[in-house]
């Protein structure tokens, strides 16, 4: 029996004004629950160093995890660009010297994988360690995914196991 968490990332700014959404006029006759990102720019709020991230309905990952997520193999991911800028806000606490110096180098986490769930169990999905849910607008991960996702920092992620319906 497979094992699966839904995943609630770190959020460390919000989208910024470079951001391209190509259904806005459908989100805002209510056509669409879901905004369909072309492109990111994820404007920094803070960070607090975990390698995975979100903006809603975005993912977003450091190089040295997407690097370890392609080397394991793992699927239902494609990785985009993602612009990045810092807030003043971020700018104020960074020059305080409680954020890194540098900004840190992060791509788009696309998860290509679907899953059917309520929240509390998966009861369909598309064999692929990555998957968007659409009913609950959460990431689900495979127990592999996890186990990768787990030797790195996510200590800022909730993850919540679900049972197996499949």
């Amino acid at each position: 029996m497979a094992r699966f968490y839904a995943l609630d990332p770190e959020v460390p700014g919000g989208m910024g004004v470079r951001t391209v959404i190509t259904n806005r006029a459908e989100l805002g006759a209510g056509a669409s629950g879901i905004p369909q990102v072309a492109v990111l720019e994820l404007v920094l709020d803070g960070w607090m160093g975990d390698d995975l991230l979100q903006t809603y309905p975005c993912y977003v990952v450091t190089a040295q995890l997407a690097a370890a997520i392609g080397a394991a193999g793992l699927s239902g991911a494609v990785f985009e660009e993602v612009l990045v800028s810092a807030s003043e806000q971020y700018t104020m606490v960074q020059a305080a010297g409680r954020l890194p110096t540098e900004m840190p180098l992060l791509g788009r986490l696309v998860p290509t994988g679907e899953a059917v769930s309520d929240g509390q169990a998966v009861k369909a999905w598309s064999g692929d360690d990555f998957c968007f849910c659409a009913a609950t607008r959460t990431l689900i991960v495979s127990d592999r995914a996890f186990a990768l996702l787990s030797r790195h920092q996510i200590r800022h992620c909730d993850a919540t196991e679900l049972a197996d319906r499949t």
